[in-house]
């Protein structure tokens, strides 16, 4: 297996960014003939391998780097044509190829050693990522890859406590975002008024942190746990008592909240 590419990616580039870029020049290719290819590639759903490995590969050798991108960027593309995007020479498809979860696991491991920032921040954000890779870029000094690897749903339990101590915000943000993130450190993230909403508005927080943090006068948690499909009945019945609109049809837009209480709020609202 031949080594991928350490290019350099450029300076200030952040995974905002990125994103912006990527899908400006995704709805932007250059020319028809690449729009069209770039929609059939789109187009195709569970394909056979044939097609995978003769149609795919062709399309991976393609000048036009938006059309190398949509194939790496593919959810069947095979793991091997992804060893080989991950070397490409474009920076965007280099990092699309890595982020996918069918990357082969010894090119993550490979990637994951890169100068590039970039490409680090790839590995970090592909679900696939094996563990060991993870816990090795918890302790990256990019804030981004740190963050990357925080919000990753594959993180494990013991790298999401040491992110939580991590001296930047918004790596601990990551944290109180993730929904594997471990009950006992949903209720201690919950005590930071920093992080208190995000963890309001986490899938895993539990019913009984939930229901304390909707007694709370902060507008922004109560929003949050209002919206939180988590959120119990009776604590979604108490936040419908609130003079915030916002929290109301939060509360009546959630599946958890009582039929005839969402009815009684209808009503109310049509009636004013």
């Amino acid at each position: 297996m031949g080594q991928p590419s350490q290019t350099g990616g450029r300076a200030g580039t952040n995974q905002y960014t990125r994103r912006f870029t990527i899908r400006r020049t995704r709805s932007s290719p250059p020319d028809l003939t690449v729009r069209i290819q770039v929609s059939q590639i789109r187009s195709i759903r569970n394909p056979d391998e044939g097609t995978i490995t003769g149609t795919f590969k062709q399309l991976a050798q393609r000048r036009e780097w938006p059309i190398r991108y949509e194939i790496a960027s593919h959810p069947n593309c095979p793991p091997t044509i992804l060893g080989q995007l991950a070397q490409d020479k474009h920076e965007t498809v280099r990092c699309e190829a890595t982020r996918n979860p069918s990357c082969p696991p010894e090119w993550l491991e490979v990637l994951a050693q890169s100068k590039n920032k970039d490409t680090r921040w790839a590995v970090a954000n592909n679900t696939s990522c094996p563990p060991e890779l993870l816990r090795q870029l918890a302790h990256d000094d990019n804030t981004d890859i740190r963050f990357s690897v925080a919000v990753n749903p594959s993180c494990p339990a013991d790298v999401l406590e040491q992110l939580a101590r991590d001296p930047n915000h918004t790596v601990r943000y990551g944290v109180a975002r993730n929904d594997q993130c471990p009950i006992p450190l949903l209720r201690t993230l919950a005590q930071d008024p920093t992080h208190r909403a995000t963890v309001a508005g986490n899938r895993s927080c539990p019913p009984a942190v939930l229901s304390q943090l909707a007694r709370g006068r902060d507008l922004r948690v109560r929003l949050a746990v209002a919206g939180n499909p988590a959120c119990p009945a009776a604590a979604l019945t108490r936040l419908l008592h609130t003079d915030d609109g916002n929290i109301q049809h939060a509360v009546a837009s959630n599946p958890n909240c009582l039929p005839h209480i969402r009815a009684m709020w209808q009503l109310a609202r049509d009636v004013h």
